[in-house]
């Protein structure tokens, strides 16, 4: 099993908040995504930046027509973004950066980030578990993003989805060449490239 798996919990919850960020958050300034997961030492955090289409969708911004036209438009064309479904039968690569693993409050909490650092808004919620070999998760979405589960699992029926985590590869040359599909250029965390990853969701 690798580092990254060994601080995920067995089995828990998950998280995906829309951080909009105040001006003392020194590692961005860009809004985004925080998808968090229980881990053994609080809540294992990754950072997605949004592209343009998703970031009006969480700001909840009429998207012009030069956009993607509409919410069920972008479903149409097989793209995702947390709070929307269905998630798309096609694998979906997504990258992301690895933050310091964040308190466990975050589970339930939503409103201001002290220190004048912005604040957050669940934008979905479920549960997860890891698979036996450690290379990913079977997740289960919360029916309803706004809903507030108890800390119990979800029955094992619910498990439709996958999300699997690989580093992207820490060469320059490398990231380039793959910068097209993979949005490397959208990653301006200041942690860097080595806290670089693909998360991939995908059916079960």
């Amino acid at each position: 099993m690798s580092d990254l798996f060994r601080s995920f919990a067995d089995e828990g919850r998950f998280v995906i908040l829309y951080h909009d960020v105040g001006p003392n958050l020194s590692r961005t300034n860009r809004s985004h995504f925080d998808w968090m997961f229980a881990g053994v030492d609080g809540l294992v955090t990754f950072a997605v930046v949004p592209e343009p289409w998703e970031q009006a969708l969480a700001e909840r911004v009429e998207l012009s027509q030069t956009d993607v036209g509409s919410d069920r438009d972008a479903v149409r064309r097989g793209r995702w973004t947390p709070g929307m479904r269905p998630v798309p039968d096609k694998p979906l690569a997504i990258t992301a950066t690895r933050l310091p693993d964040h308190r466990e409050k975050y589970l339930d909490y939503e409103g201001l980030v002290s220190g004048n650092r912005g604040s957050v808004r669940r934008v979905d919620s479920g549960f997860f578990r890891q698979r036996p070999a450690g290379a990913c998760l079977d997740i289960a979405f919360d029916d309803c993003p706004s809903m507030r589960h108890a800390h119990a699992l979800a029955p094992e029926t619910t498990y439709r989805r996958r999300l699997s985590f690989s580093p992207l590869p820490q060469s320059p040359s490398s990231l380039l060449a793959e910068a097209a599909d993979q949005r490397i250029c959208d990653l301006d965390f200041s942690e860097g490239i080595n806290n670089a990853w693909r998360l991939e969701l995908g059916s079960g």
